[in-house]
């Protein structure tokens, strides 16, 4: 991946989801001293060692207008659908979901520190939240033909069932970073600010505030499942020297993962496996019940964003310097880069 263009990505990944909050900048330094070793070159096709392409890769992000501009773009495989809005303004696609034949994808529309506001496209159609300035999703899920979202209204929390926003009990400068259904219950993750500018790591259940951490520690949550009565999160707690510890919660009761240097960001579960990925230090990780599984990488680049099953396949997402990744029961499988991605958000795959 171009330098420029990845270190621009974790700035707006930072600023929108950080806001004010300098303990995140270490990321961007981890990922500018990678970047200061030679990119490997873009991969011209796909290669792998399968035989054949098995699954439906799906990128979100945006693209560049001949104008410069951000365009709220996702591409499925190496086609890019940009994403129309009907005030023909930027935009940036932060999250998607496919349910059967079904794009959803949520993300907000307008430049980020002038106006941006939380939407969501199905099918390429923009449903606009109405929320408040500087909005934005970066979670969706689907049920029974409802779209719920989570984000960011302001300095808050949000959560949307369709158009209606759902209550959510929170201090100000927050978000929600992931969303999980269990029958009526509606289960979002992520972070709230405490005193002293401390974030904790928190999630809510219809609206109702659970902390992971205490108040005087810095940690997020970025991903949310439910299986029965048990609630995981997956995320990372800052240690006293700042760096991120890969940290999961099975019903409020945290368990490392990784090292120094490590973050959680998705979960799943299959049957009575629990599956979390990210990465440690500057390797592509997943977590089966806790213990780490390396993923081969062709890059030092990566972030790693979803996980995803077929029977007893287990297929994982991401991103490298060369495109879109993904692994099989950890075998890799490198896409090439489109060559118009602007800001690469999230990897979805999607099983044949």
């Amino acid at each position: 991946m171009d330098k420029k263009y990845y270190t621009e990505y974790l700035t707006l990944s930072i600023r929108m989801k950080s806001k004010i909050y300098p303990f995140l900048v270490w990321i961007a330094a981890i990922i500018l001293i990678s970047c200061s070793k030679k990119d490997p070159s873009p991969a011209k096709s796909n290669t792998n060692t399968n035989t054949s392409i098995d699954a439906d890769v799906y990128l979100v992000g945006s693209s560049e207008a001949s104008n410069g501009d951000n365009l709220a773009t996702y591409w499925k495989n190496d086609t890019a659908t940009i994403l129309p809005n009907p005030y023909n303004i930027t935009g940036t696609a932060k999250v998607i979901a496919i349910n059967g034949k079904d794009v959803y994808i949520g993300g907000y529309m307008g430049n980020h520190g002038q106006y941006s506001g939380a939407c969501y496209w199905k099918n390429n159609v923009m449903t606009d939240l109405n929320a408040s300035t500087n909005s934005v999703v970066f979670a969706i899920t689907v049920s029974n033909g409802n779209i719920y979202t989570a984000g960011m209204s302001g300095l808050y929390p949000a959560s949307w069932e369709n158009q209606t926003t759902l209550p959510i009990q929170s201090l100000s400068h927050s978000s929600g970073n992931a969303i999980a259904l269990n029958g009526n219950d509606v289960y979002v993750a992520g972070y709230t600010l405490a005193n002293d500018n401390y974030c904790f790591a928190a999630y809510w259940k219809n609206g109702i505030v659970t902390k992971l951490t205490t108040e005087t520690e810095v940690a997020n949550a970025n991903a949310i499942a439910v299986n029965g009565t048990d609630v995981y999160v997956a995320g990372y707690i800052v240690d006293a020297n700042g760096n991120a510890i890969a940290t999961s919660w099975k019903n409020g009761v945290a368990s490392t993962l990784g090292g120094s240097k490590s973050m959680a960001n998705a979960i799943a579960i299959n049957g009575s496996d629990v599956f979390i990925a990210g990465y440690d230090s500057d390797k592509a990780v997943y977590w089966k019940n806790g213990k780490e599984n390396v993923l081969p990488l062709n890059s030092s680049l990566v972030f790693v964003s979803s996980i995803a099953f077929k029977g007893t396949d287990v297929y994982i997402g991401g991103y490298t310097a060369a495109g879109p990744i993904y692994w099989k029961n950890g075998v890799a499988t490198q896409l090439a880069k489109p060559d118009n991605v602007l800001y690469p958000e999230n990897v979805i795959i999607v099983p044949h």
